[in-house]
């Protein structure tokens, strides 16, 4: 599942592999699928969309503890978004 590929590191390696493959499509692909959540961990509270996006890839960590504040819905609607485009077109490489 690519949300957990996400999760454990693996997508920066299939970036990079790619890249050393000169497969520069499939690295610039799932580059493009990892953007949005990329975007969000720097533009929203740090902490709260990285424990949301482990949360919704099926690895529970909870939510902050006080004084973070938990995401707004808005906020959740974007991580969730962020993360449906990062799974959708399964592991690069067809691996």
């Amino acid at each position: 599942m690519a949300i957990a590929y996400y999760e454990t590191g693996q997508p920066a390696k299939a970036v990079e592999a790619a890249s050393e493959a000169v497969r520069y499509d499939d690295a610039l692909a799932l580059w493009g699928r990892m953007q949005p959540l990329n975007m969000l961990l720097w533009t929203l509270p740090f902490n709260p969309v990285a424990k949301a996006a482990s949360n919704l890839s099926g690895r529970p960590v909870g939510d902050c503890r006080r004084p973070v504040l938990p995401l707004s819905e808005d906020q959740m609607a974007q991580v969730r978004s962020a993360m449906e485009q990062l799974s959708a077109g399964g592991e690069p490489g067809g691996a």
